[in-house]
């Protein structure tokens, strides 16, 4: 599995040697962003960890899985699915 840093509930292995866990409102090592972990998203700005949501919402107010979206940009994931397309073809 590896080690991770916890930003709230998110692991996320960005600049990671240790296992450290952050809490919203601490200095943390990674770059100002928005990042998107099994467990949820986390926001970082201006060094701080300010908020954690635990899914996504799309501009249509659904509801999407941080889980899908990790494993939609999953290298591997995205080969088994071109080849399944192909196959259906």
């Amino acid at each position: 599995m590896g080690i991770y840093n916890t930003y709230g509930n998110v692991q996320m292995k960005i600049d990671c040697d240790d296992m450290i866990s952050y809490n919203v409102g601490d200095k943390v090592p990674i770059p100002d962003g928005v990042y998107v972990g099994r467990e949820g998203v986390i926001v970082i700005n201006k060094g701080i960890f300010v908020a954690e949501f635990p899914h996504i919402i799309s501009k249509w107010g659904e509801i999407i899985s941080c889980e899908k979206v990790i494993e939609s940009n999953d290298v591997y994931q995205k080969t088994v699915n071109e080849i399944i397309d192909k196959m259906e073809k």
